[in-house]
Protein backbone atom coordinates (compact mmCIF):
# COMPACT_ATOMS: atom_id res chain seq x y z
CA UNK A 1 0.00 0.00 0.00
CA UNK A 2 1.36 3.32 -1.31
CA UNK A 3 0.81 6.10 1.44
CA UNK A 4 -0.09 9.34 0.40
CA UNK A 5 1.90 11.86 3.33
CA UNK A 6 0.61 14.87 1.45
CA UNK A 7 -3.21 13.77 2.66
CA UNK A 8 -1.70 14.09 6.70
CA UNK A 9 -1.12 17.32 8.66
CA UNK A 10 2.12 16.76 10.85
CA UNK A 11 1.85 17.48 14.23
CA UNK A 12 4.44 18.78 16.00
CA UNK A 13 4.87 19.99 19.80
CA UNK A 14 3.90 23.05 21.15
CA UNK A 15 7.03 23.45 23.66
CA UNK A 16 10.29 23.17 22.11
CA UNK A 17 12.63 20.86 23.87
CA UNK A 18 15.99 21.55 24.74
CA UNK A 19 18.55 18.71 25.18
CA UNK A 20 21.51 20.23 24.99
CA UNK A 21 22.15 18.97 29.12
CA UNK A 22 25.24 18.30 30.63
CA UNK A 23 24.47 15.52 33.31
CA UNK A 24 26.85 14.85 36.79
CA UNK A 25 25.91 12.00 38.50
CA UNK A 26 26.50 10.92 42.23
CA UNK A 27 29.54 8.49 41.05
CA UNK A 28 31.43 10.79 39.25
CA UNK A 29 29.73 9.65 35.45
CA UNK A 30 29.35 13.08 33.40
CA UNK A 31 27.15 12.70 30.62
CA UNK A 32 27.17 15.12 27.38
CA UNK A 33 23.60 14.60 25.93
CA UNK A 34 24.17 13.84 21.92
CA UNK A 35 22.53 17.12 21.01
CA UNK A 36 25.43 19.05 22.70
CA UNK A 37 27.96 16.78 21.79
CA UNK A 38 26.72 17.33 17.96
CA UNK A 39 27.30 21.22 18.33
CA UNK A 40 30.79 20.85 20.11
CA UNK A 41 33.36 20.96 16.98
CA UNK A 42 35.55 18.88 17.92
CA UNK A 43 35.62 16.20 21.14
CA UNK A 44 38.46 18.21 23.20
CA UNK A 45 37.07 20.78 25.48
CA UNK A 46 37.52 21.75 29.31
CA UNK A 47 34.79 21.71 32.19
CA UNK A 48 34.84 23.74 35.33
CA UNK A 49 32.12 24.06 37.84
CA UNK A 50 31.25 27.33 39.92
CA UNK A 51 32.02 26.90 43.59
CA UNK A 52 28.88 26.93 44.48
CA UNK A 53 28.36 24.00 41.90
CA UNK A 54 25.11 25.61 40.52
CA UNK A 55 26.93 26.53 36.76
CA UNK A 56 28.54 24.43 34.66
CA UNK A 57 30.91 25.86 31.95
CA UNK A 58 32.07 24.18 29.03
CA UNK A 59 35.11 25.61 27.02
CA UNK A 60 35.62 24.15 23.43
CA UNK A 61 38.80 26.19 23.40
CA UNK A 62 40.28 24.24 26.60
CA UNK A 63 41.98 20.57 26.14
CA UNK A 64 41.40 19.09 29.73
CA UNK A 65 38.51 16.86 28.63
CA UNK A 66 38.09 14.05 25.93
CA UNK A 67 35.14 12.52 25.02
CA UNK A 68 35.77 8.80 23.55
CA UNK A 69 33.10 6.72 21.59
CA UNK A 70 30.72 5.63 24.08
CA UNK A 71 32.70 6.02 27.29
CA UNK A 72 31.52 8.07 29.91
CA UNK A 73 33.74 11.03 31.20
CA UNK A 74 34.99 10.40 34.96
CA UNK A 75 35.72 12.70 37.80
CA UNK A 76 35.31 11.03 41.08
CA UNK A 77 36.87 13.80 43.00
CA UNK A 78 34.44 16.16 41.98
CA UNK A 79 32.25 14.50 43.75
CA UNK A 80 33.83 15.67 47.13
CA UNK A 81 33.93 18.72 46.17
CA UNK A 82 30.26 19.35 45.28
CA UNK A 83 28.51 21.84 47.59
CA UNK A 84 26.93 19.64 49.59
CA UNK A 85 24.02 21.96 50.31
CA UNK A 86 22.49 22.14 46.87
CA UNK A 87 24.08 18.15 45.23
CA UNK A 88 20.57 16.40 44.90
CA UNK A 89 22.05 13.77 41.73
CA UNK A 90 21.68 13.63 38.89
CA UNK A 91 22.74 17.16 38.99
CA UNK A 92 21.15 18.30 35.04
CA UNK A 93 22.63 21.69 33.41
CA UNK A 94 20.68 22.90 31.46
CA UNK A 95 23.72 24.57 28.56
CA UNK A 96 23.36 28.00 26.39
CA UNK A 97 26.08 29.21 24.02
CA UNK A 98 27.23 32.65 25.64
CA UNK A 99 29.16 34.18 21.95
CA UNK A 100 30.72 37.08 23.37
CA UNK A 101 32.62 34.29 25.94
CA UNK A 102 32.73 31.35 23.35
CA UNK A 103 31.45 28.71 25.45
CA UNK A 104 28.80 27.35 26.83
CA UNK A 105 27.19 28.11 30.45
CA UNK A 106 25.10 25.78 32.58
CA UNK A 107 22.61 26.49 34.96
CA UNK A 108 21.83 23.75 37.92
CA UNK A 109 18.46 22.78 37.04
CA UNK A 110 17.34 20.98 40.04
CA UNK A 111 13.33 21.50 41.17
CA UNK A 112 12.97 23.41 44.02
CA UNK A 113 10.92 20.61 45.75
CA UNK A 114 14.23 18.61 45.69
CA UNK A 115 16.08 21.55 47.22
CA UNK A 116 14.33 21.85 50.01
CA UNK A 117 14.16 18.26 50.77
CA UNK A 118 18.00 18.09 50.71
CA UNK A 119 18.27 21.10 52.74
CA UNK A 120 15.91 19.48 55.68
CA UNK A 121 18.27 16.63 55.50
CA UNK A 122 20.56 18.51 55.96
CA UNK A 123 19.16 19.83 59.10
CA UNK A 124 18.69 16.81 60.40
CA UNK A 125 22.03 15.88 60.27
CA UNK A 126 23.57 19.10 62.11
CA UNK A 127 21.23 18.27 64.57
CA UNK A 128 22.21 14.61 65.27
CA UNK A 129 26.10 16.09 64.96
CA UNK A 130 25.32 18.52 67.83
Amino acid sequence: MKIDRRRFIEIKSDKKVDRQIITINENGVIEISREMQDVLKKNVFSLHISEDSRQLLLDPAGSGTVIRNDEPITAKYLIQMIDERVAVFPMNYKMIWEPEEKAWLGELQTPRSLLVRKREQLEKLKERER
